[in-house]
């Protein structure tokens, strides 16, 4: 394994898994407005406004309407309605067909989003968006989006980026998704994506996509009409950053 793979490779959560964690026997339904100082049960469910000044820990967490937390602990969390959460939150699966921001770091083994999800990092096994996903960085092992939005670093095994024209069309968000790095150990194949820097194994630039570096080792492939500043064949991905190649 390359020190590439190496340094990008998830690790086992081990302890840190929500979904091994004990929760505390129980079902927890809010419909009203309420405040707590922590929240802990196997089940809660959200359909009111929900304040916790603390941790929010369950192995089920549904939310159909409001909620803020300060942390957030959940082998599986479906956000229909809105949830804001202050510090960092760790989920099992995490399905979000609402509006959901993590202002820290977020670690999960499978995130799906056909709404709106924003966080600092992301860390997944396996990451599909269908909506609008914003955030500073994204590590993972499959990265699948057909919405839009905006992540300044992808680094992943595999990359595939393919706006729906009729998405585009419907959606009040810019149409083109943007980043500064995508940098995949495996295939990286995008459309209506622009941005910087784009490396991988195999390089497939489709409709609408500029880049201004892109590094591959295997193949590369571009459709007319797209933009590439420069496009380099490298024998390795180790120490490529900012266009730095080998």
């Amino acid at each position: 394994m390359s020190s590439f793979d190496r340094h990008y490779a998830r690790l086992g959560r081990g302890e840190s898994d929500p979904c091994s964690r004990q929760y505390p026997e129980g079902v927890r339904t809010v419909s009203g407005s309420a405040a707590f100082d922590s929240l802990a049960a196997s089940r809660i469910a959200c359909s009111g406004s929900v304040l916790v000044n603390g941790e929010l820990a369950a192995r089920q967490l549904s939310v159909s309407g409001s909620l803020r937390a300060g942390t957030v602990s959940c082998c599986d969390a479906r956000i229909s309605g809105s949830a804001v959460v202050e510090g960092p939150a760790s989920f099992g699966t995490l399905s979000v067909s609402g509006s959901m921001v993590i202002k820290e770091k977020v670690d999960c083994s499978v995130c799906e989003s056909s709404g709106s999800i924003e966080a600092e990092e992301i860390t997944t096994d396996s990451l599909e968006a269908s909506g609008f996903i914003r955030a500073e960085e994204v590590k993972c092992t499959r990265f699948h989006l057909e919405g839009g939005g905006k992540v300044s670093i992808v680094r992943a095994t595999d990359v595939r980026i393919n706006r729906s024209s009729h998405r585009i069309f419907l959606s009040f968000r810019r149409k083109d998704f943007e980043f500064k790095e995508i940098i995949a150990t495996g295939t990286a194949e995008l459309s209506m994506a622009v941005g910087h820097l784009v490396a991988a194994k195999t390089v497939k630039l489709g409709r609408g996509c500029r880049a201004d570096l892109v590094y591959y080792v295997d193949d590369y492939e571009v459709e007319e009409g797209v933009s590439v500043g420069s496009a380099n064949r490298v024998s390795s991905l180790d120490g490529i950053e900012d266009g730095n190649g080998s």
